[in-house]
């Protein structure tokens, strides 16, 4: 299993930068949802390779349920 970490990065002037690491597919939004909120308005998102990966735990709880 990955190690899953948020970084966050604030600089001088203010502006911060968040990062997920070790997330695979969209959940890493939902991670970061009320933490951008707090920060202020998001001004630009980069989507990673990662984002469009699959989360092994979500394919394997739908591969259960199918049978």
């Amino acid at each position: 299993m990955r190690e899953e970490k948020i970084r966050i990065i604030i600089m001088p002037d203010g502006t911060s930068t968040v990062e997920v690491l070790g997330v695979r597919g969209k959940r890493c939004l939902k991670m970061t949802e009320e933490l951008e909120g707090e920060l202020g308005n998001v001004k630009e998102r980069k989507a990673k390779a990662e984002m469009q990966e699959k989360d092994f735990i979500t394919d394997q709880r739908q591969n259960i349920r199918g049978r």
